[in-house]
Order: C-alpha cells, then structure tokens, then sequence
C-alpha cells in the first residue's frame, strides 16, 4: 500500500542520516586520539593520507588493546608491523596500496617457515591430520612430547 511505501521512504532517509552521524562520530574520535592532524606528514606518490602513520597506529592499538595480555601479544603486533616496515615506509595508515600489500606477501614467502607464526602454505590447519599440533622443528618437536 502506499503507507507502507512510504514508511520505507522515510525509513531509508532516516538511516542515511544515522549513517552520516555515525561517521562524523567516527571522525571525531580519530582526531581526538590521534590530534589536530599532525600525523598526516607522510606523502605517498603524491597521495596525501588523512590517517595516522602506521607506527603511531600501532602505539595507539597497543595501548588500547594490550592492556592485561601477555607480552607476546605486543611482540607480534610488533613482528607484523615489522614485516611490513620492511618492504613499505612508515606512511599514513590509509595510503597504503595493493603493492604494498603484494610486496610483504612476497617478503613473507621468503621468510623460512620456521620463523613464521603459522603454518606454511599448504600444510592446512595448525592440528595436522594426526591430531598433533603442527610444528616447525624438531626442537618444538621435542618439547611437545
């Protein structure tokens, strides 16, 4: 009936709405985390980002959810921003492109597997078929048994 064509009308602009004041929100609590925009220094072939820089993004993620967890928590946030600092720079969080994504897949297939916090490509889930948990060497072998 047309009263119910135009309760979704109106439903449909009402989410546009929300969806507006949502991200506003979302802005504004970037910038109080992050500042008036002084993070947004890094340049990228010409793109400017209006994110953090990824160092500082991992700061922040740290302090914010690293609370109360074990140190190893921090040690591989910091491992795979690592990985990536190795192939990309330290640029705004939002500048980041396909490449860069492409050139730490290739990074990381270099990498001996042994030093890689998950299985190889290949080898499935982390429990192999028998049931054991996968592991990389026979030291890690040895301490399971």
């Amino acid at each position: 009936s047309s009263a119910v064509r135009q309760a979704q009308v109106l439903a449909s602009e009402l989410e546009d709405h929300w969806y507006i004041l949502r991200r506003r929100e979302i802005k504004h609590r970037l910038s109080r985390v992050f500042g008036d925009g002084s993070h947004n220094q890094g340049q990228t072939a010409g793109v400017t980002g209006v994110g953090p820089q990824l160092s500082t993004a991992l700061e922040v993620y740290l302090s914010l959810k690293g609370a109360g967890r074990p140190k190893t928590f921090e040690a591989g946030a910091r491992r795979a921003v690592g990985y990536l600092l190795e192939v990309s720079t330290d640029k705004p969080i939002d500048t980041y492109v396909r490449a860069d994504a492409n050139a730490l897949r290739e990074y990381l297939n270099q990498v001996p597997s042994q030093f890689l916090p998950f299985p190889p490509k290949g080898h499935g889930h982390p429990l192999n078929n028998s049931g054991q948990p996968f592991v990389r060497n026979d030291l890690s072998r040895s301490l399971l048994l």
